[in-house]
C-alpha cells in the first residue's frame, strides 16, 4: 500500500523544448521533481519523458491536434508510467505490495476464530 505523495509532472504534447509552452512545462515538471525528491515516501511519475519516448515515433499532430487533451493513446500512457511508478510487475499483473498481502492471507492460520 502507498503511504506517500504520488507527484506526476504535467506534459504536453511537443517535442520542440523551445516551444513556449513546453518549456513552461518543463519547468512546472521541475518543480514537481523537486518536491518529490524533498518529500519522504513519495512516488514520483515523470509523465513528459513518457510522452517524448512516444514522440519519437508519432508526430504530435497524430496523438491530438491540441497538443494538451490526452487521446486514449497518451491516456493508456500516463496510466503506464503510473503503475510502473508504483511498482506494477508487468510479468505478474501486480505490484510488490499486492504479491505481499496475497502472501500473508494465504498464509494466516486456518484455526477457527
Amino acid at each position: 500500500m502507498l503511504k506517500g505523495l504520488i507527484l506526476m509532472t504535467p506534459y504536453y504534447i511537443e517535442p520542440n523544448r523551445q516551444d513556449a509552452t513546453r518549456a513552461t512545462m518543463d519547468r512546472y515538471s521541475a518543480v514537481v521533481k523537486q518536491v518529490a525528491a524533498a518529500t519522504a515516501g513519495s512516488v514520483f511519475v515523470d509523465v513528459q519523458s513518457a510522452v517524448d519516448r512516444l514522440l519519437t515515433t508519432y508526430y504530435p499532430v497524430t496523438i491530438n491536434w491540441d497538443r494538451v487533451h490526452p487521446n486514449n493513446t497518451v491516456s493508456a500512457l500516463i496510466a503506464r508510467a503510473f503503475l510502473t511508478a508504483i511498482g506494477f510487475d508487468w510479468q505478474r499483473g501486480s505490484t510488490a505490495s499486492d504479491r505481499r498481502r496475497r502472501w500473508l492471507i494465504s498464509h494466516r492460520s486456518s484455526s477457527p476464530r
